[in-house]
């Protein structure tokens, strides 16, 4: 697996080259936007961990940028916890966070649950609910057959739902299958990334919350609220 480290700090990106190389995987660096992106384009990364603070920009629009063409898993090096920050980085499409300082175990377990999703199900499979349809194994959603450009985190949240269609879905299961078994993910972060989801499938089946427990995904024609 390829890791992209986009932080301009040399110290925190040899400590994380040193703890990922020992786990197996490869490693590339860049210490600011532009040999961010370049990178991003020419080693085509499994997982790129991303820090805001770049002294030739700020990584947000290194987020930007790459989420017009690419949903690679992101995690976003972070030292401040403003929820506002978080939420705008998640619409934007950001996977995952890490606020520093953050022990290395912890970093390598998110990496691996964000792009555990690229292999889960790599079955042929292709799943149908209502006008929606999902190819797993081509990392592609259609809504009445036109391609819809989803995130990493979108693809694995919609799929938990059409993989349960008709039956009650709770925060824990969504977090489990989305970010790994030990993730602590609150439901306002999982509410951000599904009203993403809401807002790029106009013909969403019916999806209802259900306050307290989770949602349900219904075949149907209408788009729930909540």
């Amino acid at each position: 697996m390829t890791i992209l480290i986009v932080d301009d700090e040399p110290a925190l990106r040899r400590m994380i080259r040193i703890a990922f190389e020992a786990s197996g995987h490869t490693v590339v660096q860049a210490d600011g936007v532009r040999t961010g992106l370049a990178e991003s384009v020419m080693a085509r990364p499994d997982c790129i961990l991303l820090d805001l603070g770049l002294p030739d920009g700020s990584g947000a629009s290194v987020l930007e940028e790459l989420r017009a063409w690419s949903d690679v898993p992101i995690i976003v090096l972070t030292a401040t916890d403003s929820e506002e920050l978080r939420v705008r980085l998640l619409r934007g499409g950001a996977d995952d966070f890490v606020s520093k300082p953050f022990s290395m175990p912890e970093l390598l377990a998110r990496v691996e649950a964000v792009t555990r999703r690229r292999t889960i199900g790599r079955e042929h499979t292709v799943l149908h609910c209502g006008t929606l349809r999902m190819d797993v194994i081509g990392h592609k959603v259609f809504d009445r057959e036109i391609p819809i450009h989803v995130t990493s985190t979108e693809f694995a949240i919609l799929r938990t739902f059409m993989m349960h269609v008709g039956k009650a879905v709770s925060y824990a299961m969504i977090s489990s299958a989305v970010w790994g078994p030990q993730a602590r993910t609150d439901p306002h972060t999982l509410r951000v990334h599904i009203a993403q989801i809401r807002k790029k499938f106009s013909g969403l089946p019916m999806l209802t919350t259900l306050v307290g427990y989770g949602y349900r995904l219904d075949p149907g024609e209408e788009q729930g609220k909540g």
